[in-house]
């Protein structure tokens, strides 16, 4: 059986900015009723990628299809796409019914009624319609920036860093809202964001990007666990990376690895010249402590309550963090061993 066509479908686009490229050849395809995360640092590209989408951006090379069409040379106003920012551009001398209505000047006004309030109860907001922006909170800002960019019902919304101005506590309920806002409608979103937790806990998929090019597209469990490169690896959290050299291949998808303090065994998906230079990447929850491994040494013990989190240090130096449950001993100073499951480790080139 055929998969469904893609609702977004984005062939070779780059953007260049004299001799900068911004964007480098990106192909992707996103599914109807998918919520997408753009993640990585200040200046990789992700936000040039959203306005090319969008429209605010012309591209230099590449097209973009939507639901079949080719969008790439439509304005902005022509395209079923909205976009949501970061600073919500909210009118202030607006109510917040007219904020939401704003875009909705092809209805009459009975429509047009009946879609804001229909906007108000799914960002639940009844009873503010009357309000001006200015006398809300930060996170009720928020949620009318949103109703008003769904008002229009697009097929897709964009949304750049759009919890970036939220403080923490506000910016953890507002994603759980977010994702169950989406839920409901069936649209599909491309969020951007540079907070790995934001893009885990929002989205069907991650895109990570790097210096224009998107490095890794997939699910956040497969991006944390089987990271492509080092990059990846140590965006998506805490890793601990252990030196070596690739060895011969010791069953299907895992070979080992001859560290100055032992072999290892790991998974591993790319193609590695055997002697190559590796790292074994390891997340801190995957290292037990005990038992037949590496050699180490505990330097600190610190109680976290439903974990304990220690620093270990390898003879050769290498530093490498551990988190259990907490359990008797293995204080600072410590003498211990440290292994871990094959399949929860990755061999990366170095």
């Amino acid at each position: 059986m055929a998969s469904p066509a893609p609702l977004l479908d984005i062939r070779g686009l780059t953007k260049r900015f004299g001799d900068y490229v911004a964007v480098d050849g990106i192909d992707l395809a996103l599914a109807a009723g998918e919520f997408f995360c753009l993640l990585g640092p200040s200046g990789c590209g992700k936000s040039t990628l959203l306005r090319m989408i969008a429209g605010f951006e012309p591209p230099s090379a590449g097209t973009i299809h939507l639901a079949g069409s080719d969008i790439t040379a439509l304005p902005p106003h022509r395209r079923p796409v909205n976009m949501m920012f970061q600073s919500y551009a909210l009118f202030p001398h607006m109510s917040v019914a007219a904020n939401i209505g704003y875009g909705l000047k092809g209805l009459n006004r009975v429509e047009a009624g009946a879609r804001t309030l229909a906007m108000l109860r799914l960002v639940r907001l009844e009873g503010f319609g009357d309000r001006r922006p200015d006398t809300l909170s930060g996170g009720q800002r928020q949620r009318v920036a949103l109703a008003r960019a769904l008002a229009r019902e697009p097929n897709l919304l964009l949304l750049d860093e759009p919890l970036g101005a939220l403080d923490r506590g506000l910016r953890e309920e507002t994603q759980g809202e977010l994702r169950a806002i989406q839920r409901r409608l069936g649209t599909s979103f491309v969020v951007v964001t540079h907070d790995p937790e934001e893009a885990m806990m929002l989205a069907d998929r991650i895109g990570v990007m790097e210096r224009g090019r998107l490095v890794q597209v997939g699910p956040p469990a497969e991006l944390y666990r089987r990271p492509v490169s080092r990059y990846v690896a140590g965006l998506l959290g805490d890793v601990n990376l252990i030196p070596g050299r690739a060895g011969p291949e010791a069953g299907e998808g895992v070979r080992e690895v001859v560290t100055a303090h032992g072999r290892v065994r790991a998974s591993s998906g790319a193609s590695l010249a055997e002697g190559a230079e590796v790292v074994v990447a390891v997340r801190p929850e995957s290292l037990v402590l005990g038992g037949e491994g590496l050699p180490a040494t505990v330097d600190d013990a610190v109680f976290l309550g439903d974990r304990v989190r220690r620093s270990l240090t390898l003879p050769d130096g290498t530093v490498l963090r551990a988190s259990a449950a907490p359990a008797g001993g293995l204080g600072a100073g410590g003498a211990t061993s440290v292994r871990f499951d094959p399949a929860d480790a990755v061999i990366l080139p170095a």
